[in-house]
């Protein structure tokens, strides 16, 4: 099984983005829903994750370094190119990832509240 480690620094990079700090409960998160995709999409997550966090900060970036050696700064800008990239396997290959991390950020604690989410109260019929 691919190990959480290949992806916990994107998911923490886009944690602090959000306004999150590395809570134990993202690892546990991450570690749940890793537990629960199939193999086959484990493992594309872990290609994926393994070229953001080694090889996107060289091509992208022109920086020989990884991912999370980056400072906050050059992590969000990285994040962001791939997002952007004009070649579809690489925007396709980071979607995988942001799906998973985001989804890992949506159940933090206050999480909703930053984004000033409100849930719609239904609406009572008098009749």
């Amino acid at each position: 099984m691919m190990s959480a480690s290949l992806v916990w620094p994107l998911l923490r990079a886009y944690a602090r983005h959000a306004g999150l700090g590395p809570e134990p409960a993202l690892r546990k998160e991450l570690d749940r829903r890793l537990l629960l995709s199939p193999a086959w999409v484990r493992a594309g997550l872990g290609l994926s994750a393994l070229l953001a966090r080694w090889l996107a900060p060289l091509f992208l970036l022109g920086r020989l370094r990884r991912f999370e050696d980056l400072p906050q700064d050059e992590r969000e800008a990285l994040l962001e190119r791939l997002q952007q990239d004009p070649r579809l396997p690489v925007r396709a290959a980071f979607l995988g990832l942001k799906s998973l991390v985001s989804g890992c950020c949506y159940g933090a604690p206050g999480f909703l509240e930053r984004l000033d989410y409100r849930l719609a109260v239904p609406v009572e019929n008098d009749a």
